[in-house]
């Protein structure tokens, strides 16, 4: 059995550490321009992409074996709400789609929709300044895994295939 070590880098600039074992494909090369400056690491930067993927993972799983009420909407469909600041939580409620409505709620209990994010890879973009705040911005690219009954009543699983691009 392989004994764990922790692997040392070191940060010079605006270059962060690069991991030499093969694992942890998201540690940086280079840091974000203006994030050195901000007195931010590479170590901010795993942070950040930990933070998009876990906030991706649970605004996009679904199961509809837990999503609340059709009037209290819960489950699955509030996971990723932990995150959110207060005042993205009131936008949350006013915009999304698991809020505005049921239609969501409704194709997920009819089709006994399960879906899954699968292969998670963020990438930090850059650091931007809203009002008086620093705020990372990153991108979370992945698959979509789904299990749904169709119209004739047959479960499918498989990736979700988006039918322009295929």
């Amino acid at each position: 059995m392989k004994k764990n070590v922790p692997t040392t880098t070191q940060e010079t600039g605006t270059t962060a550490g690069q991991n030499t074992d093969g694992t942890g494909t998201w540690i940086p090369q280079q840091l974000p321009t203006g994030w050195a400056d901000a007195g931010l690491t590479a170590g901010d930067v795993l942070f950040g992409e930990r933070t998009a993927v876990a906030f991706t993972d649970r605004e996009m799983s679904l199961n509809f074996c837990s999503t609340g009420t059709r009037a209290a909407h819960g489950g699955t469909f509030t996971a990723a709400t932990f995150v959110l600041t207060s005042n993205a939580r009131a936008r949350f409620t006013q915009n999304d789609v698991r809020v505005i409505n049921n239609a969501l709620f409704d194709k997920v209990q009819q089709r006994k929709l399960i879906q899954s994010v699968v292969n998670a890879q963020p990438q930090l973009v850059k650091l931007a300044v809203v009002g008086q705040q620093q705020v990372a911005w990153v991108d979370v690219s992945f698959q979509l895994w789904q299990s749904k009954i169709n119209a004739a009543g047959v479960r499918s699983n498989g990736f979700d295939v988006d039918p322009t691009t295929n």
